[in-house]
C-alpha cells in the first residue's frame, strides 16, 4: 500500500490530526510521492516538499506517521513498492 493510499483512506482524520486541510494534505503527499518516484534522497524530497508547500518538515513527517508509516523512510519504501512492485 502506498502512502497516498493510506492517506486517501483517512484524509479528513489525518488533516485534523496534523492541523491542515484535507486538500493541503493531499497536495503535500502528491508532491512528496512525485519527488520520491525517481528514487532520490528521502530527506531532500521531504525538504523540497516542505519548501514548495510552505510547511515545516516535521509537519510532513506527522502526515506520514498519521498515515501509518513509523518513519519517513518506511513510508517511502512502502511507496516505492506500491509504485514499482
Amino acid at each position: 500500500m502506498s502512502l497516498m493510499d493510506s492517506v486517501k483512506g483517512n484524509v479528513d482524520g489525518i488533516a485534523a490530526k496534523v492541523g491542515l486541510t484535507p486538500d493541503q494534505v493531499k497536495s503535500i503527499v502528491t508532491s512528496l510521492q512525485t519527488k520520491l518516484a525517481g528514487g532520490g534522497d528521502k530527506m531532500a524530497a521531504t525538504e523540497a516538499t516542505a519548501r514548495e508547500q510552505g510547511v515545516p518538515v516535521d509537519k510532513i513527517q506527522q502526515i506520514v506517521s498519521a498515515a501509518g508509516g513509523s518513519s519517513l523512510l518506511e513510508a517511502a519504501k512502502g511507496f516505492g513498492k506500491g509504485l514499482f512492485g
